[in-house]
């Protein structure tokens, strides 16, 4: 079954899936209904990234001294 000409309907389980687990990441258990935004979402994914390459350069400070 298509929906839109596009998407066959497990496509679209399968996205809800990943959209649910980025969600998640980001806020934790239930968070695709708690009325986060998308741009909350990313936002904070990126805050995660940033906070990583923060400690993973310090971490080669450290070992490499």
């Amino acid at each position: 079954m298509y929906v839109c000409g596009v998407f066959k309907m497990n496509q679209i389980g399968k996205h809800y899936d990943f959209m649910e687990a980025i969600y998640e990441i980001a806020f934790g258990d239930n968070a695709i209904n708690r009325d986060f935004t998308k741009e909350e979402v990313l936002e904070k994914l990126r805050e995660y990234s940033d906070k990583a390459l923060k400690f993973d350069t310090l971490g080669d400070w450290v070992h490499n001294d």
